[in-house]
């Protein structure tokens, strides 16, 4: 199994983030594969409201979420 942890604060060494980093750990313990992504430093733009997606699977919009959609897609479970 494939487990992405994706910490959304921006402490960076909060209680958020210890939190994550302990829960990974436990699902490495019982054999998952683990990878995780902070979105603090990330150059992530809000939706335009063009419906791209909708029509094509994929957003206009060249930021750093083309990397996240795929780190998201390749996992099995996401905390």
């Amino acid at each position: 199994m494939k487990v992405l942890g994706i910490m959304g604060s921006p402490r960076s060494n909060g209680n958020s983030s210890t939190l994550l980093k302990k829960v990974l750990e436990g699902a490495k313990a019982n054999g998952a594969v683990i990878n995780s992504i902070s979105l603090n430093n990330l150059d992530i733009n809000g939706c335009i409201n063009c419906n791209a997606c909708k029509r094509t699977g994929k957003c206009v919009i060249k930021d750093d979420m083309q990397n996240i959609y795929d780190m998201i897609n390749d996992a099995d479970s996401s905390i």
